[in-house]
């Protein structure tokens, strides 16, 4: 089983903890040491409820607090969302070349990281489970700053738009942006509040047919506002920067800035 997960890795790439423990458990129908999903499952009842909550994109931006939010731009999302100049912050280009830096060091260069975990870093490396120093762990993160809901079930735009009003009854809706393909990312203020709740409300989410990775701390998330580059979709040079036609703006739909991430929550 281990040998047949090595054929599916980039040569030369390291074994993760959790592709070796599947390899095991597949190969002797074992248990996992740790259990790391939760029992939520998508419930097509609910579902079914929620969806008469089905919101148009346009009338949704008409809803948001903050007027006009499709002209927000990634470098107004990142400050809006993280209003401190000395905040700890993991974004990247694509997943494999993420890391943590200052915001000062991401300014300006906000809208070519398409990838951005939502949470506040307190550190510039960490350490994995396996004790492997990272650029991107959850050490890093130790509390959370958002909660960030993909849904990944097909929903229409509307279908989905309408689940996170529904969702902004537990959690304070902060923020929904296009994720450049098919889904909706919907920020929720999570600053403060107690792990356990946060994953109660994954929980919900995920019966409503919202993607299992936001449970991560560490997970990448798109960032409000920046361009989904797909390969080839853009050619930089020193001083100019050209999209093309396969490069798409994640934009944002709605914005309530009273529900945004402050250094008092």
């Amino acid at each position: 089983a281990i040998r047949n997960t090595e054929g599916q890795l980039r040569a030369g790439r390291k074994f993760a903890f959790q592709e070796v423990e599947r390899a095991v458990t597949r190969a002797y129908d074992a248990k996992p040491v740790v259990a790391r999903k939760s029992k939520a499952k998508t419930v097509a009842k609910f579902q079914d409820r929620v969806a008469t909550n089905a919101v148009e994109m346009e009338d949704l931006r008409t809803m948001s607090p903050w007027p006009r939010p499709e002209l927000i731009t990634a470098e107004m999302a990142v400050d809006l969302l993280f209003p401190d100049d000395g905040a700890l912050l993991c974004m990247a280009k694509e997943t494999r070349k993420a890391y943590t830096a200052t915001r000062d060091h991401w300014l300006k260069k906000e809208h070519l990281h398409s990838l951005l975990v939502p949470n506040l870093a307190t550190s510039m490396t960490g350490k994995t489970q396996d004790g492997h120093l990272s650029k991107r762990c959850n050490q890093q993160f130790p509390d959370r700053t958002y909660a960030v809901v993909e849904f990944d079930d097909g929903a229409s735009l509307a279908e989905q738009a309408g689940r996170a009003l529904y969702l902004g009854k537990i959690l304070p809706l902060t923020l929904v942006c296009h994720s450049g393909n098919k889904s909706l990312h919907c920020w929720f203020l999570a600053a403060g509040e107690d792990e356990d709740n946060v994953l109660s409300f994954y929980d919900v989410a995920i019966s409503l047919g919202a993607d299992r990775v936001g449970r991560t701390r560490c997970q990448l998330m798109r960032t409000p506002g920046a361009w989904r580059v797909f390969p080839g979709g853009f050619e930089e040079t020193e001083s100019t920067l050209t999209f093309s036609a396969e490069g798409i703006r994640q934009k944002v739909h709605y914005f309530n800035w009273a529900n945004a991430w402050t250094s008092t929550h």
